[in-house]
C-alpha cells in the first residue's frame, strides 16, 4: 500500500492493514521468516526528497504479554519531525508491531 497525493479515509487505512495473526503467519511460511531476519539486519535509509518516513517498532513482554509501541517521523534531510510511544494493552509481538503501524498512521492523520 502506498500513500500518494490522494487523501485516504482513516477507516480505509485501518481496514487495509488489519491483518490477523493467523493470516500473517500462514502468509510468511518458512521463506517469509527468513525474509524477516533479513529485514532486521537492514540499515535505515532516508525517504525520497520531499517525503516523510515513519519508522515504528512494537514489542511485548512474554510473561505479562504487555505491549508497547513507538515510532519516529523523519524527512529526507533526516530531521526529526515527531514521534510517539505508549503501552497498548496485552497481546503478542505481531499484534504489537501492527498496532505500532496503526498508531503511527493515526498520529500522522491527527497532525495533518
Amino acid at each position: 500500500m502506498c500513500l500518494d497525493a490522494d487523501k485516504w479515509d482513516i477507516n480505509f487505512i485501518i481496514r487495509s492493514i488489519n491483518v490477523t495473526h493467523d493470516e500473517f503467519i500462514r502468509f510468511l511460511g518458512d521463506h517469509g521468516r527468513n525474509h524477516l531476519y533479513q529485514l532486521r539486519t537492514a540499515k535505515w535509509s532516508p525517504p525520497p526528497q520531499d517525503s516523510i518516513k515513519l519508522n515504528v517498532d512494537g514489542s511485548f513482554l512474554q510473561d505479562s504479554r504487555r505491549m508497547g509501541v513507538g515510532g519516529v517521523f523523519r524527512n529526507s534531510s533526516t530531521d526529526f519531525l515527531g514521534g510517539f510511544n505508549g503501552f497498548v494493552g496485552r497481546g503478542d509481538s505481531l499484534e504489537a508491531e501492527m498496532l505500532a503501524v496503526l498508531n503511527g498512521l493515526e498520529f500522522a492523520w491527527m497532525k495533518g
